[in-house]
């Protein structure tokens, strides 16, 4: 393929900036550099996997292969690329690829499996239309019935999307009025389907929006339910850092009282 779409805010993407903030410029080195190499070797399939060294991608990024195998396991875990290790091969897989092909290649690919069902006389282009359309009228069905539910301002998805509104607005007072019944459905799937307690939730939301970095990223329950495990994970170290840090003051206190107390004896002596 020719290119593939870079966003303009990736910088303010959370993911990139952990991986930053984490590696380094060679976090961002290696996530843009495999993309690169993933896009040339690309040839159309919606599965497609890269399957590389791991020598030629340090060669290639000038990344020590220590540091490259920890890289590639933070994006593993935390981006959305599945990757396989075999010895020194490596073979990585892209979900959301197809999203970033530019408008020349996404020609080529619907010219070639036009194509290809003409020749093959599978079904023509106008049943496949007419398919989609069925499917996707379904599909809107179920989404407007998933979201026929009205939740009262007493129920917790109501109560705790009020919250993040009433704290985004804390810092940006001309925060557009959103839906709430829409805010409240995702909470109701973060509780429901992600199986997420209703007081952990509240606690991420009072906690993310205090934080200088994460206030400015999550504008919305839709937000806050994709990006819910990192703010865990990035709340419960914050957490531990002050619990340390509050035993640390403490013990300095002890210490400094243990000292006066001593003088206090040399004194009477």
């Amino acid at each position: 393929m020719k290119w593939f779409k870079h966003q303009s805010d990736s910088l303010h993407d959370p993911f990139i900036y952990d991986l930053i903030n984490e590696f380094g410029s060679d976090g961002y080195l290696a996530f843009f550099g495999i993309l690169e190499i993933y896009s040339k070797e690309f040839d159309g399939e919606i599965e497609f996997i890269l399957q590389v060294s791991l020598s030629f991608l340090s060669k290639n990024l000038q990344i020590s292969t220590k540091k490259l195998n920890k890289i590639l396991s933070f994006i593993s875990e935390n981006g959305n690329w599945g990757i396989n290790r075999m010895d020194n091969r490596i073979e990585i897989s892209i979900r959301k690829f197809t999203d970033l092909l530019d408008d020349y290649t996404l020609k080529k690919i619907r010219e070639y499996k036009n194509n290809s069902v003409r020749n093959t006389g599978q079904c023509n282009d106008k049943v496949s239309q007419e398919k989609e359309k069925e499917e996707d009228k379904e599909k809107n069905k179920i989404k407007s019935k998933k979201q026929d539910k009205i939740f009262s301002s007493d129920s917790d998805e109501y109560r705790l999307s009020e919250l993040l509104l009433s704290l985004i607005r804390e810092h940006k007072p001309d925060y557009k009025q959103p839906n709430i019944q829409k805010w409240a459905y995702e909470v109701d799937l973060t509780i429901r389907r992600d199986n997420r307690n209703i007081v952990e939730i509240e606690n991420v939301i009072l906690w993310c929006q205090r934080d200088s970095f994460w206030r400015t990223n999550i504008l919305s329950t839709a937000k806050l339910r994709e990006k819910y495990d990192q703010l865990c994970i990035k709340m419960n170290q914050d957490t531990q850092t002050r619990k340390i840090s509050e035993k640390g003051r403490k013990s300095y206190q002890a210490g400094q009282e243990w000292v006066k107390n001593m003088e206090a004896q040399d004194g009477k002596e």
